[in-house]
């Protein structure tokens, strides 16, 4: 093979890699898979309409290259709302949405931030808290009314400040 031609082969090759590496990230990320039983911008408004929830700028799917699928963002509570009723109903409703992605989504006070690990602790997961996910279509998702974390999950061992 000469030169010229294994260059020529080794530019092609290379493009074809590194087109595979571009994948999305946020809201445009639709493409990386199907949607769960029901559809991500469904659970997005049923999370914004909560009680307590004052926004939910930056709740998105997102699936990067090199990187678990998840649901991520924050959500930023109401003065007075119990910021970890708002987390439970938000990640039991997200639960609901595509198969095995990770929920990295953060309730914001102006004091703490809390997540998935604010309820169910090391070593608790979504499954064992909110169950199995739905596989068929849905039109929305149940909202699971708050439940308080079991006796032995510290909540602020695994709250963090905000910055």
């Amino acid at each position: 093979m000469t030169h010229r031609r294994l260059l020529a082969l080794t530019a092609c090759a290379s493009v074809v890699l590194l087109s595979g590496c571009v994948r999305g990230v946020g809201e445009d990320a639709s493409d990386t898979g199907t949607e769960g039983a029901v559809p991500d911008a469904v659970l997005f408004d049923q999370i914004a309409d909560l009680p307590g929830v004052a926004s939910t700028d930056g709740l998105v799917f997102q699936h990067p290259f090199g990187y678990s699928a998840a649901y991520a963002g924050d959500i930023t509570v109401e003065d007075g709302a119990d910021p970890l009723c708002v987390l439970d109903e938000a990640l039991s409703i997200l639960h609901q949405g595509r198969a095995d992605v990770d929920l990295l989504v953060s309730v914001v006070t102006p004091e703490m931030t809390y997540d998935l690990l604010s309820l169910v602790g090391r070593d608790g997961s979504a499954e064992e808290r909110y169950g199995p996910q739905p596989t068929e279509p849905r039109d929305s998702a149940t909202v699971r009314p708050c439940t308080p974390p079991d006796a032995g999950t510290s909540a602020a061992a695994s709250a963090t400040p905000t910055p």
